[in-house]
């Protein structure tokens, strides 16, 4: 794996265990389903780490453009991420959940993408299948990944609907979920708040 993957991990790693230290908040609501999809998560980069790629297996170990795609995808990943989780400040958790005071922010990476914390993860999930893994470990680990982001986020949103009603409703008509298209923007609704409830997401 490239030192670039490898610091870009590092210090994603260190800034959700910062925030983490924060969360000793009361809740207001909560997503359980989101545990499921984390879990499929985990198992697309499961996936990416086990399958490992040797000599004989492509992608070719070592190949100078690979390592450039990984090293660039990781770096927008990270850069993304974090800003995203500093954004969401003390609203920022592992799984979904609602503080009595959660508010639905559209500014940010959130006023062009719904998700982008899960947009992070994906960069980094294929910067390190580039790195590392098979195509055979990748395609896995990419399906997995998806499939487990589809139930978080079809749970946190439900969640969100719930709480939110119209104005979330608005916000997802206008912002895309993962990536980003021209002229979405979601501040044109006015207000702030998270629909990103958790980072990994």
């Amino acid at each position: 794996m490239s030192d670039a993957v490898i610091a870009g991990w590092a210090v994603l790693c260190v800034v959700m265990l910062v925030h983490r230290q924060l969360k000793s908040e009361r809740l207001a609501d909560r997503a359980p389903g989101t545990w499921l999809g984390i879990v499929v998560q985990a198992l697309g980069f499961s996936a990416i780490w086990t399958m490992r790629r040797g000599a004989t297996v492509l992608p070719p170990a070592g190949a100078a453009w690979l390592g450039g795609i990984a090293n660039a995808c990781g770096i927008v990943a990270i850069a993304l991420g974090i800003l995203a989780i500093w954004t969401l400040g003390r609203q920022w958790s592992v799984a979904g959940r609602l503080l009595p005071d959660h508010s639905l922010i559209r500014h940010g990476p959130y006023a062009y993408l719904r998700h982008p914390i899960y947009t992070a993860m994906f960069g980094m999930l294929l910067a390190t299948g580039l790195s590392m893994s098979s195509w055979l470990g990748i395609a896995s680990g990419v399906a997995l990944f998806l499939v487990g982001t589809t139930i978080r986020v079809h749970f946190e949103e439900k969640l969100l609907r719930e709480r939110f009603g119209v104005a979330f409703e608005e916000y997802a008509a206008a912002v895309p979920a993962f990536l980003p298209r021209r002229g979405a923007r979601g501040r044109a609704s006015g207000g702030q708040g998270s629909v990103e409830l958790t980072g990994g997401q």
